[in-house]
C-alpha cells in the first residue's frame, strides 16, 4: 500500500503553509474538534512540533482554541518569537491564518 501524506489541524496553534517541520521523528496524538476533524498533538521527546513552531515563529498560538495547560508557554513563545523577529514576524504585518480564511469567504 502507498503511503499518502496526511493533513492534520495541530491543537494550539496556526502555522503558515510555507512552513516545514523538522526531519525528526515525531509521536502525534490525536483529538476530536467540534467540526468532527481530527486534530493533532505531536512530539519528538519532550517537546512538540506545535510549541516548535510557534517559537521558530512560523505559527501563532491559536487563542481561540488554545487550551489551559498550553496557554502560557504557547503565548510566551509567539511573544519571544515577535520580540526576534524570526520567521514570519520579520513581517511588519503578518496576517494570521483566520483572518486570512475569512477575508477569502467574504470575496
Amino acid at each position: 500500500m502507498a503511503s499518502m501524506p496526511l493533513r492534520l489541524p495541530t491543537e494550539g496553534f496556526q502555522g503558515s503553509p510555507l512552513a516545514r517541520p523538522p526531519k525528526e521523528r515525531w509521536n502525534r496524538k490525536f483529538s476530536v474538534d467540534r467540526y468532527r476533524r481530527l486534530v493533532c498533538l505531536v512530539r519528538s521527546g519532550p517537546r512538540s512540533m506545535n510549541e516548535a513552531m510557534i517559537e521558530e515563529g512560523w505559527a501563532w498560538a491559536y487563542r481561540k482554541y488554545l487550551k489551559a495547560s498550553e496557554a502560557q508557554e504557547f503565548l510566551i513563545l509567539e511573544q519571544d518569537a515577535r520580540r526576534r523577529g524570526v520567521g514570519l514576524w520579520q513581517d511588519s504585518n503578518p496576517q494570521p491564518p483566520w483572518e486570512f480564511r475569512k477575508a477569502g469567504r467574504t470575496n
